[in-house]
């Protein structure tokens, strides 16, 4: 389940079917007002798609309507819509919530919302010898651009190489320390299956972009500095168990600092601040992140959330 700015979501069954839903106006035939409810649009199939959906995420809007998903089976799709579904009346709770003349309302029906708008798989391609076990776009100020782990500990950075068409993208691989050795896309075999997450630190960096990626109880500040990504801290989290998944809070509201979240495989949940500073050095002596609480959660996945009041 994956939602994209609060009036589209995607999901997925075992059978490898993603679900478009939409967040649209009804009209009673009772009492004549609207009412918000979601409604399945689109259903996607694609056979060259194996394995469990394990991961969702939506790109930034201003790239259109566009997803990746990765699989179990080592499997990244790319899926997009074919309209502008943001600039059209059939989106219309997209735009600040006003309702236009002559949608065609009749016995409290839905308008045609599929009128014009397909979707297709854009590419797909297996770049992993493990499960893909995370799988998130940065922001839109980085470009089209996402993250992948798999299994093994492996990280791919994906940048699209072709806005028009979205179907060629250029890998970069992270080598991310666990321990005292390096992994990288030329290890054939692995013994170890590792828990590994990743989220994009969501705020500006003295490099320009940073990523966070947990893989076992371990930590890892990545920032990238000209064209070569670097390792500027480790973290050990040895009052926990395994990390199973990280999320960093979009805003800093009410506060001077960002925070994380790592949720561990012993319920324990643990929130993080950063203390970034733009003269951390490159060996990254300076704490990028400190700890802040620490409590019982249960759970598989964690994610901040963010609300507007107007």
């Amino acid at each position: 389940l994956h939602i994209s700015v609060g009036d589209r979501l995607v999901t997925a069954d075992i059978k490898q079917n993603f679900h478009i839903f939409d967040l649209l106006p009804t009209c009673s035939n009772y009492d004549y007002l609207f009412r918000l409810i979601w409604v399945e649009t689109s259903t996607l199939y694609d056979s060259s798609i194996v394995g469990t959906i394990s991961r969702i995420s939506w790109a930034p809007e201003c790239f259109g309507q566009l997803f990746v998903a990765g699989t179990t089976q080592k499997n990244i799709s790319i899926w997009s819509e074919t309209r502008k579904g943001y600039q059209d009346t059939y989106h219309i709770i997209r735009n600040n919530f006003v309702f236009e003349n002559g949608l065609g309302f009749k016995n409290g029906a839905f308008f045609d919302i599929n009128n014009g708008s397909s979707w297709k798989l854009t590419t797909a391609f297996s770049p992993f010898k493990g499960k893909i076990s995370n799988i998130k776009f940065a922001d839109k100020d980085h470009g089209l651009i996402f993250a992948a782990c798999d299994s093994n500990g492996i990280v791919g950075i994906f940048k699209c190489n072709d806005m028009a068409m979205k179907a060629e993208w250029e890998l970069e691989t992270l080598k991310v320390r666990k321990t005292d050795h390096f992994v990288d896309l030329n290890i054939a075999n692995m013994e170890k299956h590792y828990t590994c997450c990743l989220d994009w630190i969501p705020y500006h960096v003295s490099s320009g972009i940073g990523i966070t990626v947990a893989i076992s109880n371990h930590i890892y500040i990545f920032k990238k500095k000209s064209i070569f990504w670097n390792c500027v801290e480790t973290i050990a989290v040895n009052n926990a168990g395994i990390i199973k998944d990280i999320s960093w809070s979009k805003l800093a509201l009410f506060s001077d600092f960002y925070k994380l979240a790592s949720l561990h495989e012993d319920n324990t949940l643990i929130i993080w601040k950063s203390t970034d500073s733009p003269n951390i050095n490159e060996l990254g002596r300076n704490k990028t992140i400190s700890q802040l609480n620490k409590f019982e959660s249960i759970g598989s996945i964690v994610s901040f959330a963010f609300f507007f009041f107007h």
